[in-house]
């Protein structure tokens, strides 16, 4: 009697006196339960075949099967989220004046003062101090060595306006107090 394998599908020529008993497959080595009645064989599932769409923008979920742009965090039609989406660098912040900053992962930072940065970088900026207080080190050690030749100092003096003018966050992206 020609009877499949439950585990690999192989058909297996069994002898009916066997019927009720353990059985091993010669193929995949597992143990199964002769029966006189085998188990029907499911089809493999037949994949489908996408479309092929000239707009390589476009993708399709994988749960409903809907088209929609690949820059998008889910599907607009079954909220599934997007596989290729790319990844969210941006922390999430969360400011209580009385405990500091929450920051995504749930640890508080202390928050930098903004005149304390205005003010070292009036007073000690061609050493670039304020930007080691704000956690920009790199930026730091540049004006610090561009300080020592006297064009440099001209370049950085030029700059420390610019930090005073734009920068409103620290090294960590937490807002300035």
């Amino acid at each position: 009697m020609n009877y499949p394998c439950p585990n690999c599908k192989t058909l297996l020529d069994i002898d009916e006196k066997y019927a009720g008993m353990k059985m091993e497959c010669p193929s995949c080595k597992q143990e199964f339960l002769f029966a006189i009645e085998p188990t029907p064989i499911q089809p493999a599932p037949v994949p489908v075949q996408k479309p092929q769409t000239a707009n390589t923008n476009l993708i399709f979920c994988p749960d409903c099967g809907n088209r929609y742009s690949i820059r998008a965090q889910a599907c607009p039609k079954c909220g599934a989220p997007n596989p290729h989406a790319a990844v969210q660098t941006q922390p999430s912040i969360s400011i209580n004046m009385t405990q500091g900053v929450q920051v995504q992962g749930g640890y508080t930072v202390q928050q930098k003062g903004r005149l304390v940065y205005i003010l070292l970088a009036l007073f000690l900026g061609l050493l670039g101090i304020h930007n080691f207080y704000a956690g920009y080190t790199g930026t730091g050690i540049i004006q610090l060595v561009l300080t020592m030749t006297l064009f440099g100092a001209v370049i950085v003096a030029i700059w420390i306006l610019f930090d005073i003018l734009f920068t409103t966050k620290d090294g960590r992206g937490v807002p300035f107090a």
